[in-house]
């Protein structure tokens, strides 16, 4: 695999923006500029196809497309790539010199590395395959596993792509079950027989765990193991009988850590906060100790027709330029340091937006030998700041999860914002 290169970058040459940039001639690497086209025409020839094989020019087009779409996969994994193949136009063109050299010394072979390269970057971004059902009320298909993006749960349930499954439930025409066309009671059948007694897969038990948003959306569920070979020898021993449906340790188990959900009393609103936990979001290894991170104040002002106050600061906490280092070289972003994050963090979710504030505090009171207050936190090393509106709920385990990156875009201030801020303008002034 290519070493990773770091490259120094000025702000307005963001390697995504310098991608993005139609108008830039210095780059020319997309995959549908004559380059490609050219390179193309030379790698796969009409002279190397079989005469005896179907229609000559029907089995050129499709290598072509072939060859062209598993680059296209290669491109789409982001900045890990780009970065190395498409800031210098040399640098593209002697990569698809070497492909063209493969390509015609061994064709399935050279297809076969480009899809593992593919593979080993989808490793490095922990996205993994999981198992899916798909449940219907006359029958269960197994579908083969299926690549997604690692979340919380599977983190930490499904180590070897065996201990949870995702289900999915249709009618018998593989449409979404709806009570106009399937009859109310055939629907709660299917559904109360599954969600509440489980389903057995492969000589194992698995019960329900719960939904993405996504997932509920699309009459979809994770399902988890219910219970480990060793504690069902356990309760045979002590029971002298079998576990009823409804025993399943594990999945209390794995409730109890993703959150505190017992206080909820609203359903829906459990339900929507048991569904982040399968959010897909990456594992970062920046170590947080408790005095590194406080929970401060929210800007509070102005108000609407109701006379309720907005929350200028909704959902927006404060991460240091250190802190956010760590993170994109985590990430292998190189020197290419997002200014946002999305994150997950104890029960806590939003965006943390870098500010040298907590830098600057943190060096000045190591200069001046300030001891730390004592009040709020036990250290002047801060390196996250959030807010009261950010706490969604609780957990007592600390994970730092961060999303994927978005690519550089042009944002714009809405017009819900500008009629807030002159409002408040005009009620101060």
């Amino acid at each position: 695999m290519v070493k990773l290169v770091d490259k120094l970058y000025f702000a307005t040459h963001c390697p995504y923006g310098y991608w993005a940039d139609q108008g830039n001639d210095g780059v020319n690497a997309v995959t549908e500029d004559s380059t490609m086209e050219v390179f193309l025409k030379d790698t796969v020839r009409k002279s190397d196809v079989d005469k005896a094989e179907r229609s000559i020019s029907d089995v050129v087009k499709e290598r072509r497309f072939s060859l062209k779409y598993l680059i296209q996969c290669l491109i789409s994994r982001g900045a890990i790539v780009k970065d190395q193949l498409l800031l210098d136009k040399s640098i593209w063109i002697m990569f698809l010199k070497i492909i063209n050299f493969c390509y015609l010394q061994a064709r399935e072979a050279c297809l076969c590395a480009l899809e593992r390269l593919i593979t080993m970057i989808d490793e490095r971004k922990r996205i993994g395959s999981i198992i899916k059902l798909v449940i219907t009320p006359s029958r269960i298909i197994y579908v083969v596993p299926e690549t997604i993006m690692a979340n919380r749960a599977l983190r930490k349930y499904d180590h070897d792509g065996t201990r949870m499954i995702r289900v999915t439930f249709r009618d018998d025409d593989n449409l979404p079950m709806r009570s106009n066309k399937t009859s109310a009671r055939l629907i709660e059948k299917t559904l109360k027989k599954y969600l509440g007694d489980g389903v057995k897969v492969a000589g194992r038990n698995f019960g329900y765990l719960g939904s993405s948003n996504s997932q509920m959306r699309d009459s979809g569920a994770y399902f988890l193991e219910k219970y480990s070979n060793m504690m069902l020898t356990e309760y045979r021993e002590k029971n002298h009988r079998d576990p009823p449906s409804t025993w399943q340790p594990k999945i209390v188990e794995a409730r109890h850590f993703l959150g505190r959900f017992t206080q909820i009393e609203s359903v829906p609103k459990l339900m929507a906060r048991l569904g982040q936990c399968f959010t897909q979001t990456r594992k970062v290894s920046a170590l947080l100790q408790r005095e590194n991170y406080f929970t401060g104040y929210d800007f509070i002002g102005g108000s609407d027709k109701q006379g309720k106050e907005y929350i200028f600061s909704d959902g927006v906490g404060i991460i240091s330029k250190n802190l956010a280092i760590e993170i994109a070289k985590d990430m292998q972003l190189g020197n290419c340091v997002p200014s946002c994050f999305q994150f997950r963090f104890r029960g806590m979710k939003g965006v943390v937006v870098v500010d040298p504030i907590l830098d600057e505090i943190s060096s000045w009171a190591k200069r001046f030998n300030i001891e730390p207050p004592q009040m709020k936190f036990g250290s002047w090393d801060v390196k996250l700041m959030f807010r009261p509106s950010q706490i969604k709920g609780i957990r007592s385990v600390t994970i730092n999860e961060a999303y994927e990156t978005s690519p550089k875009e042009h944002r714009f201030c809405q017009i819900q914002l500008k009629t807030i801020v002159s409002t408040t303008i005009i009620k101060v002034g």
